[in-house]
């Protein structure tokens, strides 16, 4: 009884209105505490994670501005133009190789008309290496090494061949098999050339 009448009192004093109040602010502080602590927790973890997002950016950003060249316009403009006349050179060699190793063959009813045939294919082939040879030599300074490292290959095996029509009329002592090896062989130097050069031109930063 006594405390329903201290309540009664306390309501009409507005006493119970200002605890109540009170008791409001009071929980809405914690509330609001626990759930700015949520809050922040969740900020946190995506401020943690673009930062991480950000590092591996930089450094593959890093990454790529060590593997870029700065050169000025006029050097990539010479070697724009060696590598232009590389392949040309490179494309002429190997369309005179399989030209002269053909999947199919003529048959020939003796060895003058064999002769008759390869002579000219051999002569294109020779002359397909020598101006190869010769256009690697007078630009090597201005080959990227990894461009290089593929002339190299090419003309390596280009003397192979030469090597074997030297010393043999027709299509020389090379066997069949040999002849289809290089061929696959001398696809990917020509493969991997047109690659590396691809390669160097996309790595140049041109500067004005």
């Amino acid at each position: 009884m006594m405390i329903t009448e201290l309540l009664e009192n306390l309501n009409h004093s507005g006493i119970a209105y200002a605890i109540v109040c009170a008791l409001s602010a009071w929980l809405g502080k914690v509330w609001a505490a626990r759930i700015g602590r949520s809050e922040n927790s969740k900020l946190q973890e995506q401020i943690t994670k673009l930062k991480d997002d950000l590092g591996r950016a930089q450094k593959i950003l890093s990454g790529e501005v060590q593997k870029s060249v700065h050169v000025h316009k006029v050097q990539f403009e010479k070697e724009f133009l060696v590598y232009q006349d590389l392949m040309k050179q490179a494309n002429r060699l190997r369309r005179a190789f399989f030209t002269l190793h053909r999947n199919l063959q003529p048959i020939f009813d003796n060895k003058k008309e064999a002769d008759t045939h390869f002579k000219p294919l051999r002569k294109d082939f020779a002359a397909a290496f020598e101006v190869a040879r010769d256009t690697v030599e007078e630009n090597r300074p201005f080959y990227a090494e990894e461009v290089f490292a593929q002339c190299d290959r090419l003309i390596e095996m280009a003397v192979t061949e030469l090597g074997s029509l030297s010393v043999a009329d027709g299509l020389g002592i090379l066997t069949f098999n040999e002849i289809d090896k290089m061929k696959k062989e001398l696809t990917q130097v020509h493969k991997d050339l047109t690659d590396s050069i691809r390669h160097r031109l996309d790595t140049l930063v041109i500067i004005e």
